[in-house]
């Protein structure tokens, strides 16, 4: 009886050993991939912080660029302005002159001619035609050097983008200041002061969503929509305020209450914009 027990014991163990082992196996498997996973996800990390820190220096070197362009710009219309002034004919003298003016007549006084008496209807066509010149010199109306402001929009919609998904507002309308990144969605400060941010969301169906305003990585804003049926169809938007320094980043995403898709196009798009007040 004894040694049948012993047979027994020595079978079951027998037949168990190999399930061990493959336990084992699996456990050691299951180890070697959530550290593979991590390490992984360690150089995810790395790498959008790498982007980050690229994106600023370009922004910081195109700031650069645009200060030295506007400064060329300036002195190529001082130069035509100068230009133009010194082949401008008046009497075949020069056209920097004074109105000396009397009961019966005007005068042009020039640096080297003297007097040039100018009478009549003459007199008004001359100084209309030096008026128009000066218009024609002076420089056109542009964005002003420090101007800061975009506008962009969602070419397409969305489809379940999960939790913290950050929204790749792709179709930029206006980029005043090159702040805003449209293959990262997110808009980079290219001076320090106060800005106002404006977002907006649409949504079809059963779907409900928070987008949120995020300010250098901490939410400062958002807003939340829900609505159910095929047949509705509706809107958020939200507007925020924020002092930015230069090179803080700013863009929005989704917040970890979500169901569904987000909608963008001719009917109605989800939009991100913002511009530097002070």
């Amino acid at each position: 009886m004894f040694k049948m027990k012993v047979s027994v014991l020595m079978l079951a163990l027998f037949l168990c050993s190999p399930l061990i082992k493959c336990e084992d196996g699996l456990q050691l498997q299951m180890s070697a991939l959530n550290n593979r996973l991590q390490q992984l996800e360690k150089i995810v990390f790395m790498q959008n912080d790498r982007i980050i820190n690229l994106e600023k220096s370009n922004e910081h070197l195109k700031n650069i660029i645009l200060e030295k362009s506007e400064k060329m710009d300036d002195l190529e219309n001082i130069a035509k302005k100068l230009q133009a002034q010194a082949i401008l004919p008046v009497a075949d003298k020069d056209v920097d002159i004074t109105i000396e003016e009397s009961n019966t007549s005007r005068h042009l006084v020039g640096k080297r001619s003297g007097i040039v008496n100018m009478h009549g209807s003459g007199n008004l066509d001359k100084r209309e035609h030096i008026n128009r010149q000066d218009r024609l010199l002076s420089p056109r109306p542009t964005t002003a050097p420090n101007a800061v402001a975009f506008y962009a929009v969602m070419s397409r919609s969305l489809t379940n983008p999960g939790d913290q998904h950050t929204f790749i507002f792709d179709e930029v309308k206006v980029n005043a200041g090159n702040g805003y990144h449209p293959h990262s969605g997110i808009f980079i400060a290219p001076s320090t002061g106060i800005y106002v941010f404006t977002w907006s969301m649409r949504l079809i169906g059963n779907e409900h969503h928070s987008a949120q305003l995020m300010i250098d990585g901490k939410e400062h804003g958002a807003v939340y929509l829900a609505v159910g049926g095929d047949s509705n169809n509706d809107n958020v938007s939200g507007t925020g305020v924020a002092f930015l320094n230069q090179g803080d980043d700013a863009f929005i995403r989704t917040s970890t209450i979500n169901l569904g898709g987000i909608e963008s196009d001719i009917w109605g798009y989800t939009s991100f914009g913002g511009w530097l007040i002070k």
